[in-house]
């Protein structure tokens, strides 16, 4: 019977030695902290692939010199538009054209891209309907090679 005593008497102990009680405003610490380090982790992950996706690109000086002569010829073009006289003449029957970029804009002056901009052709084979006026030809005329109209 002694030993069936000393059973009890231990099962009591380890009932006694169960949890000791933390106060009701360190778990509430306890669990707004594990919340602000799951957010903290979930946001270091995402900045981690957002830098992944955003490697350097090594720009080479072909490139640079390419870009640069693109936007000389683009200067020249431009200044023969200005001394040509009447380029192109509003036509009397059609008043509506459809304007369709058809090439990349890298490295061309900021006239061009400024007028590609305004005329809304963000990407490659984007197009829109225009109502013919002299304004707008001389406007088509800016960014006539990289774009396509009728």
């Amino acid at each position: 019977m002694s030993s069936s005593r000393s059973i009890v008497k231990m099962a009591e102990e380890e009932q006694r030695k169960k949890i000791p009680l933390v106060p009701e405003n360190l778990l509430k610490k306890r669990k707004a902290y594990q919340a602000l380090k799951a957010t903290q982790a979930k946001q270091a992950l995402l900045e981690k692939k957002q830098r992944k996706g955003k490697e350097f690109k090594f720009k080479r000086l072909e490139w640079f010199l390419h870009d640069a002569w693109r936007q000389q010829r683009d200067k020249v073009r431009l200044r023969r538009l200005e001394v040509k006289p009447h380029g192109l003449e509003v036509p009397d029957e059609h008043s509506l054209a459809f304007v369709v970029r058809i090439q990349r804009i890298n490295g061309v002056s900021l006239t061009v891209q400024r007028t590609i901009a305004r005329l809304r052709l963000k990407k490659i084979f984007s197009g829109v309907f225009f109502q013919v006026t002299p304004k707008t030809i001389k406007t088509l005329r800016v960014v006539e090679p990289y774009v396509t109209w009728g």
